[in-house]
C-alpha cells in the first residue's frame, strides 16, 4: 500500500506506459531542504521523507519492473535518492553519474525556452538527453533510471511537448517523464499525456549528421 506516493503524478505517468514494455524514467530528485544561498545549492540533501519517499517509489518499481541503468546527476541529493530508489527495490545496481543530468549542461536551452518556436530544430542538448534516454531499451519489463533536476525535466517538457513550465505546473519532487519505443516510434508520457516524438527525433537526428 502506497502511504507517501499515493496520487503521486510519477504514478499517472507510469500507467501511460504499455505493460512489459522496456523504459526510461528520467525524473527529479526526492524531496531536499529549502535552498537558502545559490552558492552553496547543490550541497542541500534530501529530507528524511525524502529518503522515505524514494524508496516507497523503489518498491513500487521493483514490483512491476527489473533494473536497467541506474544514472543520476553528480549533485549528491540525485545519487542519494537513485541509491534510495535502488534500495527500496531491492536492486543491488551501482548509481552511475553522468554531466548530461546536470543544469548547468542544460542552461543554455532551458533559458531559451521561452523564445523557442515548436518549427524550430531543437537544441542540441535536448538531442543528446532524447538519444541518452533511448539506449539500451531491450529487456521485456526492463526501466533504464535517470535521477537529475526540475530544469531538466521542465526543458524537455517545453520543447518535446510543447507545455508551458511555470509556477502552476512546475514537475514535483520525483516526478518524471517515461520514454520508450514502439517498432520505429519513440513515445514520451508526462502526467496524464503520451505523444509520439518519432518526427522531433528524425528532424534532430538528421540535423546532427
Amino acid at each position: 500500500m502506497l502511504k507517501l506516493l499515493h496520487d503521486h503524478p510519477i504514478l499517472k505517468t507510469l500507467d501511460q506506459v504499455p505493460a512489459r514494455q522496456p523504459l526510461a524514467l528520467i525524473m527529479r530528485h526526492s524531496t531536499r531542504f529549502p535552498i537558502l544561498d545559490r552558492e552553496t545549492q547543490d550541497e542541500v540533501p534530501l529530507t528524511p521523507e525524502g529518503i522515505e519517499l524514494a524508496k516507497e517509489l523503489g518498491k513500487y518499481l521493483g514490483e512491476r519492473y527489473s533494473p536497467g541503468r541506474l544514472y543520476a546527476s553528480m549533485v549528491n541529493r540525485c545519487v542519494v535518492t537513485a541509491e534510495s530508489i535502488a534500495m527500496g527495490a531491492g536492486w543491488q545496481a551501482a548509481v552511475q553519474t553522468d554531466v548530461r543530468l546536470t543544469h548547468p549542461y542544460i542552461r543554455e536551452s532551458w533559458h531559451g525556452l521561452p523564445a523557442y518556436v515548436r518549427s524550430d530544430p531543437l537544441p542540441a542538448q535536448v538531442y543528446e538527453l532524447v538519444d541518452l534516454l533511448k539506449e539500451d531499451l531491450t529487456r521485456p519489463g526492463q526501466i533504464n533510471l535517470y535521477v537529475t533536476h526540475d530544469t531538466i525535466i521542465g526543458t524537455m517538457v517545453g520543447y518535446l511537448l510543447g507545455e508551458a513550465v511555470n509556477e502552476f505546473s512546475w514537475p514535483t519532487f520525483l516526478e518524471g517523464i517515461a520514454l520508450w519505443l514502439e517498432g520505429d516510434s519513440v513515445m514520451l508520457a508526462w502526467r496524464s499525456v503520451t505523444e509520439d516524438i518519432t518526427t522531433l527525433v528524425e528532424v534532430i537526428e538528421t540535423k546532427g549528421d
